[in-house]
């Protein structure tokens, strides 16, 4: 198989893109705040040293499945901080989330929400706009509206 042919070969190169490319859309997230990619897997021959890297350690990528970084969400792209996930775990990691810590777990606004049968704007709105605590958003009933 060609090299470009590899199913992370798009992936990657976005990536790198992401990560030193300050045109790119997404560079804000990744570039700027410093992030890089393992040195062994830049220049000549990098993308070939991933990808041998990532068949031996991480195996193939599941349809519909993203490569994030993990356990260090904000760590650089090397060996050990790779993962595959389902694109929903990886919306929920990024830093970009509104978290809150209930009962000594912390979990993303939407995980929240759906946990709780709430709908994610209404806990953000309770927590932000209303000033609830995390407690009080979370265990308030919903209204369903006057019954006559």
């Amino acid at each position: 198989m060609k090299l470009t042919q590899h199913p992370l070969f798009n992936r990657f190169h976005a990536l790198k893109n992401a990560c030193y490319n300050p045109n790119n859309y997404a560079y804000k997230y990744y570039g700027q705040k410093g992030v890089k990619i393992y040195h062994e897997w830049l220049g000549e021959g990098g993308f070939s040293r991933f990808a041998v890297w990532a068949d031996e350690n991480l195996g193939s990528c599941p349809k519909g499945y993203e490569m994030d970084r993990w356990p260090k969400i904000n760590g650089d792209f090397k060996p050990g901080n790779i993962r595959f996930t389902p694109k929903k775990t990886n919306c929920n990691s990024r830093s970009t989330n509104h978290t809150w810590t209930y009962k000594g777990v912390t979990k993303s606004n939407s995980e929240w929400a759906k946990e709780y049968g709430l709908n994610p704007r209404t806990l953000w709105s309770r927590i932000m706009d209303r000033g609830y605590s995390i407690h009080k958003a979370l265990t308030t009933p919903l209204h369903t509206g006057n019954k006559s």
